[in-house]
């Protein structure tokens, strides 16, 4: 649901298991008995790691076990087993995402980042950059394959599921190429080469991996129902422990920080400001705009770059909304909360934070429900104050019962996103709450809860009826969703 976040198979796969690209293919397997463990040299860890390093045909793999449904891993380390033959109840399918194509890029100046963004093949690659002096991807995103759901805990799993983990929640597709060296003397986007993997160009970039048609890639629209044919190269996944929230930001292993694009290295012993990251080269740099795929469980449009839900407020100018606040107004406390919420980011906590808080606390006290909402919403992702989602799901039921339909649909997400204790059979009804003659706002969370038999009866039939109907209200995703 875009009020709390926004947005965006295959093999055995360990941090020493194969050889790197352009070498023989003796890389991951779905097969166990081809792993080789051996200790990583740096921390791994992050949830959004690049699958540009893999074999092709183990990123076919990871395509086609990803088309059975969703898939789940064993992930430790730089280590990642996908387990085959284990599976969600309800076998629940991705459903695809499309974006206007995008160009985007990764820099790895050293082992560090090496591991942080490339973890499975990072030890077979360390020969490499140590050669070259630093690895890059280009890599042109038209569209995510995403889970659009929960992330499902280890009871709902069935199978042969020991040492499953994580969930594969995402898949980003497109066009990539992954090469050595000239880190600077290659502009952003992709430029697709005609020589093969190994090849070296004129300004010393060695080719090591390329999939997708950047060509082909230039037909795909924000329109389409499934990539442009060519197009459809995995370029990195997002992996989610069992049970646990979708994170609003990836998270990276130790000494690294997320900026926008790739998982950084940073200097430890430096403090930036707001909006900023420590580089361990350049020192306080602004993280870069995040290239947001909208996941599958949004659910309502909002005009926040931090997604949450639009308040009611009848004033936009912070003197006069504090004015009207201090003399008692309850939409004056409203636009107040709004002005000052529009500077905060997920997981700062800051005074404006708080003064944001006591603002929407006030409007909510005063009768106005969007302020409760927005009140929620703050405290469920730790907007500007510290993270409280417990403290969440009173202020939604409040804003509920006050016949507000944003605060019926936060409900059901807070009841089956798994930041709170889950129970699907009341986020079911307080979904349905949010969909009716006179709301279509609870439709995708019901519809997405019916199709798979969480919390209602297992009904593909009423699910594309409920996905129609929340694509009629506007919600984007689900017009995909109803189609497929």
């Amino acid at each position: 649901m875009r009020s709390f976040s926004r947005l965006v198979v295959a093999s055995v796969l360990c941090a020493s298991c194969g050889g790197a690209p352009g070498a023989t293919p003796t890389g991951p397997r779905l097969i166990p008995d081809h792993t080789e463990k051996k200790p990583a040299t740096h921390s791994c860890g992050s949830t959004r790691p690049l699958v540009v390093d893999w074999e092709s045909s183990d990123r076919a793999q990871l395509e086609a076990q990803a088309r059975k449904g969703l898939v789940v891993v064993s992930y430790e380390g730089c280590g990642m087993k996908v387990l085959p033959r284990c599976g969600v109840k309800s076998n629940p399918a991705y459903g695809y995402i499309a974006v206007t194509p995008k160009k985007d890029r990764v820099d790895m100046r050293d082992a560090v980042e090496m591991y942080a963004n490339i973890p499975v093949y990072a030890a077979k690659l360390e020969a490499r950059l140590a050669q070259s002096g630093s690895l890059h991807t280009n890599m042109v995103i038209v569209g995510q394959l995403d889970a659009g759901r929960t992330i499902p805990r280890k009871d709902e799993l069935e199978g042969e599921c020991d040492g499953a983990t994580h969930v594969v929640s995402a898949l980003t597709v497109g066009a990539f190429e992954f090469f050595a060296g000239a880190g600077n003397e290659v502009g952003g986007g992709v430029s697709v080469l005609g020589a093969g993997a190994g090849a070296k160009s004129a300004s010393s970039k060695e080719l090591l991996n390329r999939d997708g048609d950047e060509a082909k890639c230039a037909s795909a629209s924000d329109t389409d129902t499934r990539s442009p044919s060519g197009c459809g190269a995995l370029l990195r996944i997002e992996v989610v422990p069992l049970g646990a929230a979708r994170p609003t930001e990836p998270v990276c292993g130790q000494g690294t920080q997320w900026n926008g694009e790739q998982c950084l290295a940073v200097k430890a012993d430096v403090t930036c400001a707001p909006g900023q990251i420590a580089d361990k080269v350049k020192g306080c740099i602004e993280k870069k705009p995040v290239t947001a795929l909208v996941p599958a469980g949004a659910t309502v449009k909002s005009g926040s770059t931090v997604g949450v839900a639009p308040v009611k407020a009848d004033c936009t100018q912070e003197e006069e909304c504090r004015t009207r606040c201090e003399a008692g107004d309850a939409k004056g406390c409203l636009g107040l909360g709004a002005v000052l919420r529009a500077s905060l980011k997920p997981g700062q906590a800051t005074p404006q934070g708080d003064k944001a808080a006591a603002a929407f606390q006030k409007a909510c006290d005063g009768g106005e429900s969007s302020a409760c909402v927005a009140l929620g919403e703050l405290y469920y992702q730790g907007l500007g104050v510290p993270k409280n989602a417990a403290a969440a799901p009173a202020l939604f039921e409040k804003a509920c019962d006050a016949g507000d339909p944003v605060g019926c649909n936060d409900m059901g997400h807070a009841l089956s996103d798994g930041a709170i204790a889950r129970d699907l059979p009341r986020a079911a009804q307080f979904y349905g709450r949010a969909c009716n003659d006179k709301a279509s706002l609870g439709c995708f969370g019901l519809g997405v809860l019916t199709r798979d038999g969480r919390g209602v009866p297992r009904d593909p039939g009423k699910a594309k009826q409920l996905f129609q109907k929340a694509c009629a209200g506007g919600v984007k995703v689900a017009c995909k969703l109803a189609e497929s």
